[in-house]
């Protein structure tokens, strides 16, 4: 019988340190989430004040952050129908290829941070937006 409840007592250890443990998993995936919202409020309040910016061809015109995705906002030079017809491919491999080079944004990715970039023609339409996501640096 005493093994019995010496079983019982180490089976209750070992599943309240069980849930323990997944409270404090948790707890750091609500810490780490709060810190990469902290970081990506601080990137756009960092860039904010340089607006607009000209970044070739296209104009930064704005940034905002909303949860875990910072989004970058641009103004192109010339208008949609001028675009060449691989434009929005272009502009999505471009995307790409700068946020993945930058060791700060694949850190972030990697904690959960999405960039997103949108863009407008020459005359304020619509032309594309692209999520970039840690899973798009690692091919």
């Amino acid at each position: 019988m005493k093994k019995f409840f010496g079983l019982v007592g180490t089976l209750i250890v070992v599943v309240l340190a069980a849930l323990y443990i997944n409270h404090l998993r948790q707890r750091s995936a609500v810490d780490r989430r709060g810190n990469l919202q902290d970081e990506l409020i601080a990137a756009a309040e960092q860039i904010r004040p340089t607006l607009p910016r000209r970044i070739d061809g296209a104009t930064l015109i704005g940034i905002s952050t909303a949860d875990t995705s910072l989004t970058y906002q641009y103004k192109l030079d010339i208008k949609n129908s001028q675009l060449p017809a691989n434009a929005v491919d272009a502009l999505n491999k471009a995307a790409v290829q700068q946020v993945c080079k930058s060791t700060q944004m694949v850190e972030l990715m990697s904690m959960g941070a999405t960039y997103i970039n949108s863009y407008v023609d020459a005359d304020s339409r619509w032309v594309a937006q692209f999520t970039v996501r840690n899973r798009d640096c690692e091919t």
